[in-house]
């Protein structure tokens, strides 16, 4: 999962510039996870974005996470790659890039913000989640119960609302108090601009790549349960359009180096799909 957070001098944007915001910190964080991602993995990836807008204190605090599966697609060569270490991007070298990018995109916006901020530091964390169900399971129940929990919120004597949540620094429960204008200030800015998606699809798991998909399950041997078994995907020849034949074979590099040297030298039609 990686996971992109804002410097505290972005959080004032204006409620009317917010779609624009939100949409230049998707369209900056994804164009930098894909840039870095073909620079050093010579792939795309597949990958899942859901901003989130508060604290757990009801604090304005954006972020975006990413469920990022750790393979990449190389469409051009039609091959794929595995990442098994625990590394996945350098998340200083991502924040950096991620920073260009989005302090370039509010100019283009005409969003003020402080020039220092081109030298300051920003967040960018890369953390492994072992198969990605846990953190599945974690961005769901963001989506579904919204900023707040109900179970989180009680009422005191005066008639005040009281939050109780974690603290993330001292590690254990602690408590706000809010009079009921304040609480239902905090409230409304989490309310996202209306039509706004937040969540969004790239590569493989978007909804444009369902062949992409497709592909890389047939090359990874994904058992489906045999309802969710659809048809293998049609493969035509680049030259002379016929159909071929998708063969999973296991091969080392010098095979790889071998083919392409051939391909080169005869310039013909490949007969063989090698996942």
């Amino acid at each position: 999962m990686i996971t992109f957070t804002l410097p505290a001098e972005l959080r004032k944007v204006s409620r009317k510039d917010r779609r624009a915001f939100y949409d230049a910190f998707f369209d900056c964080t994804s164009a930098a996870i894909k840039e870095m991602a073909w620079d050093r993995l010579k792939g795309a990836p597949g990958m899942v974005g859901v901003l989130h807008t508060n604290g757990r204190n009801l604090s304005f605090h954006p972020h975006i996470h990413y469920i990022v599966p750790a393979i990449v697609l190389n469409k051009n060569e039609k091959s794929i790659k595995k990442i098994k270490a625990k590394f996945f991007l350098h998340q200083q070298v991502l924040a950096n890039l991620f920073r260009g990018k989005f302090l370039s995109k509010l100019k283009e916006l005409k969003i003020p913000f402080p020039g220092y901020l081109y030298g300051r530091k920003w967040q960018a964390d890369c953390d492994l989640k072992g198969n990605g169900i846990n953190a599945l399971e974690y961005l769901s129940r963001y989506l579904i119960k919204g900023p707040v929990s109900q179970k989180a919120l009680s009422y005191t004597a005066n008639d005040s609302v009281k939050l109780r949540y974690k603290d993330s620094d001292k590690k254990k429960m602690t408590s706000i108090t809010f009079d009921q204008r304040t609480f239902l200030k905090q409230l409304v800015q989490h309310v996202l601009p209306k039509g706004f998606r937040r969540v969004r699809e790239y590569g493989f798991l978007a909804p444009a790549g369902k062949k992409m998909l497709l592909r890389l399950q047939l090359i990874l041997r994904v058992k489906l349960p045999d309802d969710e078994v659809p048809e293998p995907p049609k493969v035509t020849c680049p030259c002379c359009q016929s159909s071929m034949r998708i063969i999973l074979q296991k091969v080392g590099a010098e095979f790889i180096l071998k083919m392409k040297k051939r391909a080169r030298k005869s310039r013909s039609p490949p007969k063989v799909f090698i996942g």
